[in-house]
This record gives C-alpha cells, structure tokens and sequence, in this order.
C-alpha cells in the first residue's frame, strides 16, 4: 500500500532518479499522480532531471502529463526550461498541452526561448506550439529571443514562419 504521511516511494524514486526504484514503488502502490514537495508528481521531477527513461515509463503506466507544481510549471515546462529536447519530445508524444501556461503566463515555448534552448524551441514549433501567446508582460516567446539576443532561437522561428 502507498505511504499515507511522509514523502512517497514513488516521488523519493523519481527525485533520486531511480529507475528501479519507480518501478518498485509503482508495483506497491503507489499512486502515479502523488505530489510531493512543491506540489511536484513523480514526472515532474523526472522532467526537471532530464530522466528520459523514467518520464518514458511514467508516461506508459498513465501518469497525467499537464499536472502542474505549485509555480504552475508543468513536466513539459520543466523540460523545456532546461533544454531537455528528448524529454520535451517524449512528453509532446504523449499528448501533453504545448500551450499551457505557469502562473507568470509562460509557455514552454516561452521558456525555452528565454533560455536560448534552439532545439527545445524547434520541438515545440514541430508539435505545433502557438507563437502568439504572451506572458504576463504580454511579450511572446520570439520577443524574448530577440531581447536576449539568442540568435540560433530566432532563426527557429524565421524556419517556422514566425
């Protein structure tokens, strides 16, 4: 039976990027949507360490890809943050939201292009990622490459038609 108090198997597995410790923790119970710290679910952590053989089983034994942390932040904005492509792909596969936003408005999208990501970025473009969303400044996820001068970004949306 899962833990009811204290950190879950399953996220502590995640965390610590224990592949077989996953999947232990799923055998005993675990529930594949508990959140742990910040509100975070097992995928979400394995998003924020780029851990593309956990987000893969993850995903195939059903976990709910857009659940968000406390921040608003996605698996899928996580990943994309961090310029984890591999893992952006796998979770776009999926059937994640490439258009859900945090809190502050952003997009993966958005997050991978204030961070210079350019092959995160063309993931997100190839998925059919909209390039018209604003954060809560109202500037896109191209206004942000352009600010910050991340010339390979840019030419990403040149590609893309944007």
């Amino acid at each position: 039976m899962a833990q009811l108090l204290g950190p879950d198997r399953l996220i502590s597995a995640a965390e610590q990027r224990n592949y077989d410790d996953v999947e232990r923790a799923l055998l005993a119970g675990s529930s594949i949507n508990v959140r742990g710290e910040r509100e975070r679910t097992a995928l979400v952590f394995a998003a924020i360490n780029g851990d593309v053989d956990i987000v893969d089983l993850l995903i195939e034994r059903g976990a709910s890809l857009d659940l968000a942390d406390d921040g608003g932040n996605s698996a899928l904005i996580h990943a994309a943050l961090r310029g984890y492509s591999d893992v952006v792909q796998r979770l776009v596969d999926g059937g994640s939201n490439v258009d859900l936003s945090n809190r502050n408005g952003e997009t993966a999208l958005i997050r991978a292009a204030q961070e210079g990501h350019a092959l995160t970025v063309r993931v997100l473009l190839v998925a059919g990622a909209r390039t018209d969303i604003g954060d809560f400044t109202g500037r896109t996820a191209e206004d942000h490459a352009q600010e910050r001068r991340h010339r390979r970004v840019i030419q990403e949306f040149q590609r893309a038609g944007g």
